[in-house]
């Protein structure tokens, strides 16, 4: 999943970077400061990072879920 996440960010960053879209990884393997994630508009993570960042809520800034196209093929998507 990592390795996924990290090839999406690569992607997706280099999609959006005509726009000055940011785009990072946030996994097991790669932390983030509040700031990195402030200036951050595209955070890309892990089903088990995710579990760990949505239990602890700061209370700031807005939060959306956008589910994998990848795992909904898989049968695992809703």
């Amino acid at each position: 999943m990592k390795a996924l996440a990290a090839e999406i960010v690569r992607k997706l960053g280099k999609r959006l970077q005509w726009l000055s879209v940011k785009v990072r990884e946030l996994t097991g393997d790669m932390q983030m400061t509040k700031a990195e994630i402030a200036e951050t508009q595209i955070i890309v993570t892990t089903p088990e990072k995710w579990d760990v960042v949505t239990r602890k809520p700061t209370g700031e800034g807005e939060l959306a879920t956008v589910r994998s196209k990848h795992l909904k093929a898989a049968g695992t998507g809703r």
